[in-house]
């Protein structure tokens, strides 16, 4: 429903994409069926200790962004399906495949979003940090959108935090 011409800042256009994609990728790449959880909406999941974190940054028609949250067992599991070894957070390998999983994943993502949507955007190259993540640094000041995602190494999550004009 839209209010004084600002559209939901959850729309599904713009979300779905990269959590079909998402799936794909896990499925088709690193060979791993995920299982999709509830979404929710909540200021802030703390993911506390080592992760990695993509952050994809979208402007345009949409403004924005969807980042993937890591726990560590699952950053070092997805490296080391790649790799064929195990990696650890700390090492750039893990940055890397993890920056570049990121990246095909926008790249699906993106040919989806030639095909449906009208709007002009564009989307960033994927940012990753890899490190330590507290409770200080969880944003628990705007709302997002939380996607899990569950594997047999944990759960992570896919967080939107988009607005549209």
């Amino acid at each position: 429903m839209e209010q004084n011409g600002a559209k939901p800042a959850f729309q599904v256009n713009y979300i779905n994409p990269f959590l079909e994609s998402t799936l794909k990728v896990f499925k088709s790449m690193l060979r791993m069926d995920l299982k999709v959880g509830k979404p929710f909406i909540k200021q802030g999941v703390k993911v506390n200790g080592q992760v990695a974190i993509s952050t994809i940054v979208m402007e345009g028609g949409v403004k924005g962004t969807i980042r993937l949250l890591l726990p560590q067992k699952v950053a070092e599991r997805i490296s080391s399906i790649l790799l064929g070894f195990m990696p650890k957070l700390e090492d750039n390998l893990v940055k890397d495949i993890i920056g570049e999983i990121s990246n095909i994943i926008v790249g699906s993502a993106r040919k989806h979003f030639d095909l449906t949507v009208q709007e002009s955007f564009s989307i960033s190259v994927p940012q990753v940090f890899t490190g330590f993540m507290s409770d200080e640094q969880v944003d628990t000041k705007n709302k997002a959108l939380y996607i899990p995602f569950s594997l047999d190494e944990g759960i992570f999550f896919v967080e939107a935090k988009l607005t549209g004009k």
